[in-house]
């Protein structure tokens, strides 16, 4: 495309042998477009490849075990249990305390957590990851002692593996603290990231175009 790649994806088709059932092809272009989209604003054509790489070694690895174990071992089964991406917005009376900014910052790492804090008054938390991870990281804060602490947003996308859950991220590992006034600063980066709606639900603002 000719915006590629400052503001479009790269176009991705994906053409494999006779070895490749349609399912399988139709969940690799799937999780191909979707890295692409992923990686608006920089090159993407290596990191498409590789991806398309790996699922394809995946699959070749299954088929030599067992040919009819092969979309189970990918969880495309029936029974395969997806993997989730979930995004929560906290909205916070205030985040002041040194102790427990660490903590925010720390249990995200170790989360393995993306995401922002905006401390001060209010104080807003959002953050992305696997889903479980996502519940236990709100769990160790909620028993943490606050004058108020409200989940005002969350959102939730199903992946196949925890590689697509990579693919679906909006921001790197690692809970990034922003400045005290640096409300603005959460704002355009819920914009860029196109999470805007959910950065006005947890401050309960209601669009202008709505």
């Amino acid at each position: 495309p000719k915006e590629y790649p400052e503001k479009s994806p790269v176009r991705v088709f994906v053409e494999c042998g006779s070895g490749i059932s349609r399912l399988q092809h139709e969940f690799i272009s799937k999780v191909a477009r979707e890295t692409a989209d992923h990686l608006v604003g920089e090159e993407a054509i290596l990191p498409v490849l590789q991806r398309i790489q790996e699922l394809s070694w995946e699959i070749w690895e299954s088929q030599n075990e067992e040919s009819d174990k092969a979309l189970s071992s990918m969880k495309l089964s029936s029974t395969y249990a997806p993997s989730f991406l979930k995004r929560t917005l906290i909205w916070f009376h205030h985040i002041k305390s040194v102790q427990k900014r660490k903590s925010i910052i720390h249990w995200g790492q170790e989360l393995r957590l993306g995401g922002y804090c905006k401390p001060g008054f209010p104080g807003i938390l959002l953050v992305e990851g696997e889903r479980d991870d996502v519940a236990e990281y709100v769990s160790r804060l909620q028993k943490l002692r606050w004058q108020a602490m409200n989940v005002r947003g969350e959102e939730q996308q199903e992946a196949v593996d925890a590689h697509h859950v990579n693919a679906l991220r909006r921001f790197g590992v690692g809970i990034r603290e922003l400045d005290e006034t640096g409300m603005s600063e959460l704002a355009a980066v819920c914009r860029e990231a196109d999470l805007e709606s959910l950065f006005l639900t947890g401050l309960k603002i209601q669009r202008a175009d709505k």
